[in-house]
């Protein structure tokens, strides 16, 4: 994923060099290839784990690559990887047989549940980026390529939040 990133981002700076557009494009169709491939064998792998991974590896690299110039962008995406982290702890504790007592002491209020789950880190990691995700999607002159990026790591926060919400189902009915 890392590796797409790059080739997306160096690809898009190329594409503006001069001499260089050639070159450019065939970087950004790269990483444009490997990063849909990954994408979609982490939707398709039903694994919570691994499409947060996933998102992880692409926001890590987004921020890597990034210029210096893009200040909020960047605070954005280093927010996001810190709510990863947070997630990748929570996958940790979701498959423990004690977290049916977290289930049990959260407010059963819509507004801090998912699906009838309580929403905790691994949901709130996903939604916040998620609307990252769509904020970004707003910007003029984004590519056809960009946005088919973005609509599917849109569809990937989603769908690993469907697998989180039956894993914690999962717990808790234990």
């Amino acid at each position: 994923m890392f590796n797409g990133v790059t080739r997306l981002a160096k690809g898009r700076r190329a594409l503006y060099g001069d001499g260089t557009e050639v070159y450019g494009l065939k970087l950004y169709r790269e990483g444009y290839e490997i990063i849909l491939s990954l994408l979609n064998e982490a939707i398709v792998s039903k694994d919570a784990e691994l499409m947060l991974l996933a998102e992880f590896f692409y926001t890590a690299g987004e921020l890597s690559s990034s210029d210096g110039n893009e200040p909020v962008a960047k605070s954005s995406a280093l927010t996001a990887v810190r709510k990863f982290e947070e997630a990748l702890q929570a996958l940790q504790t979701v498959v423990n047989p004690n977290y049916s007592l977290l289930h049990q002491a959260l407010s059963t209020d819509k507004a801090y549940r998912h699906k009838g789950m309580p929403k905790d880190a691994f949901h709130v990691a996903c939604l916040s980026d998620t609307a990252r995700v769509r904020n970004g999607l707003s910007r003029m002159g984004l590519s056809l390529e960009d946005k088919r990026i973005a609509r599917k790591r849109i569809e990937l926060m989603n769908a690993a939040q469907d697998c989180y919400s039956q894993m914690q189902e999962k717990t808790v009915q234990k």
